[in-house]
């Protein structure tokens, strides 16, 4: 699992820099185009800075710009949750300890 997880982290930095190799300069116009390939990849978040350090491109602000996207990756979450986890938690360990005392 690590190894794959290696190689696509490595295929998606890849990307990243084929992307960005051709542009004569960085500017938040032309890095935001470049990265549009790079959204679709399974990378969580890209920060792309300046020599300076200034941040030119970040995955998270476009998502937080994209209320569609922010609708999906909600109900992609909801879908995974448990809302009442910490009862059933509570409720486990509980029940562990009182079969420990017999």
């Amino acid at each position: 699992m690590f190894h794959s997880k290696t190689a696509t982290l490595q295929n998606s930095v890849s990307v990243m820099v084929y992307s960005l190799s051709g542009l004569d300069q960085l500017t938040e116009e032309n890095v935001a185009a470049a990265m549009a390939v790079v959204e679709e990849s399974s990378l969580s978040r890209v920060l792309v800075t300046n020599s300076m350090g200034r941040i030119l491109y970040d995955t998270a602000r476009r998502i937080l710009e994209d209320p569609d996207r922010r609708k999906r990756m909600s109900s992609a979450m909801s879908s995974l949750g448990t809302i009442d986890a910490s009862e059933k938690i509570y409720a486990a360990v509980m029940d562990l300890r009182s079969r420990g005392r017999k």
